[in-house]
């Protein structure tokens, strides 16, 4: 490889990390602000308010309250299976 080989190399080098540099300056920015909540911020915000969200936690209690209710109606709906058949069997 000659010096002017190595120069022109070095040179393109240069060039890339120069636009790398300006694209990870814009990027940090964007991902930690500047001067305003950047969007790692506002990921943490959203996601601290959907953990804290009262509908939520609602609507959990709501579908376990439904579970229960649909499992007892089954359980009922088979005693009376079984007491319809047993009835059936006695003389």
């Amino acid at each position: 490889m000659t010096d002017t080989q190595r120069d022109k190399y070095i040179m393109e080098i240069h060039a890339k990390v120069s636009v790398i540099e300006g694209l990870a300056a814009r990027h940090d920015q964007t991902l930690y602000g500047n001067g305003q909540p950047g969007v790692c911020k506002r990921i943490d915000q959203m996601e601290i308010q959907q953990r804290d969200c009262p509908a939520r936690e609602a609507f959990s209690h709501s579908a376990r309250n439904n579970r229960l209710t649909a499992i007892g109606i089954l359980v009922s709906v088979l005693l009376s299976i079984c007491a319809m058949i047993v009835g059936a069997f006695k003389p």
